[in-house]
Order: C-alpha cells, then structure tokens, then sequence
C-alpha cells in the first residue's frame, strides 16, 4: 500500500545512492495509517532509518533492539556494525 501510493505520487523506484529528502520523508509518514499494526512498522522502519542518519536496508533489516542503549541523559543511541564488525555509537537524533 505504501510503495502503491509513493509510486504514484514519485514515480518507479530511484536509482541507488541517492537519499531521501525531508520532504519525501514527510510524505511517506502521511501515508502511514497508526490505526494499522503495518503502517505502525512501517512509520517505525522509516523514523529509525531516517534518525540514524540514513541506514542501507541491509542495516536496517539486520537491526536489533540488544543494541539500543538508553543514555543517563534520556537520549538513545544505537550501535552499528561497519565493516570489520567494529561498532560504531550514533545518537538517534530526536531523541530527548
């Protein structure tokens, strides 16, 4: 339903490597009905793809909720596993 109403208003899928603007974001979210347990993932998906900074879909799918940490300030920050499998921290902005 998601990719029917995008595809739609933006046209097929984009090429890779090119990111998302705010705007486009701010769309995707509007499409996405909370009273849906699958529009819910998919708001979810997309505000943790987009406050990380922007993660590949491999990252993305491989997420796991073990390496959400809770700071003592209230903040969140989420490790991720580069190349090497050496982590590295980022802070979720918008996080409070």
């Amino acid at each position: 339903m998601l990719l029917q109403k995008l595809t739609k208003r933006y046209g097929g899928s984009k090429p890779s490597g090119k990111a998302i603007t705010k705007d486009i974001l701010d769309d995707m979210i509007d499409t996405c009905d909370t009273t849906k347990l699958i529009d819910v993932r998919d708001k979810a998906l997309l505000l943790f793809t987009w406050g990380t900074g922007g993660r590949r879909r491999n990252e993305v799918t491989a997420a796991d909720m073990k390496n959400l940490v809770k700071t003592p300030e209230g903040n969140y920050t989420y490790t991720i596993n580069k190349k090497q499998n050496r982590p590295r921290r980022e802070r979720l902005r918008g996080s409070s």
